[in-house]
């Protein structure tokens, strides 16, 4: 599947939104920001700023996927479903549901 790293997209207020990836599926585009940390407190910043971005770019018509490295357990439950209302959250373990969403879209 194509992709691009780096995007910047058109957010709210005309402001641009940084995304890790655009990837390019054979009907929509998906952004796609990833979620890793190694500790609590950097991982709850992480999030927050995810969380900002997804509802920056609320309005666009791109899927929006957050990509979690569950490797550790550092995230807050109350910032996952935060960023769960704006994003579909898929570890980075299940590869399998990574690749079918971005197929559907």
């Amino acid at each position: 599947m194509p992709y691009t790293p780096n995007v910047e997209l058109e957010g709210r207020f005309s402001q641009a939104v940084r995304v890790d990836f655009l990837a390019e599926g054979p009907r929509l585009r998906s952004a796609i920001l990833t979620l890793s940390s190694g500790n609590t407190s950097q991982a709850h910043i992480c999030a927050n700023e995810i969380f900002r971005k997804w509802y920056d770019l609320n309005e666009r018509n791109e899927q929006r996927l957050t990509v979690l490295d569950d490797r550790a357990d550092v995230y807050r439950e109350e910032d996952l479903r935060r960023i769960r209302d704006l994003s579909d959250i898929v570890a980075l373990s299940d590869r399998q549901t990574l690749r079918d969403l971005l197929m559907a879209a």
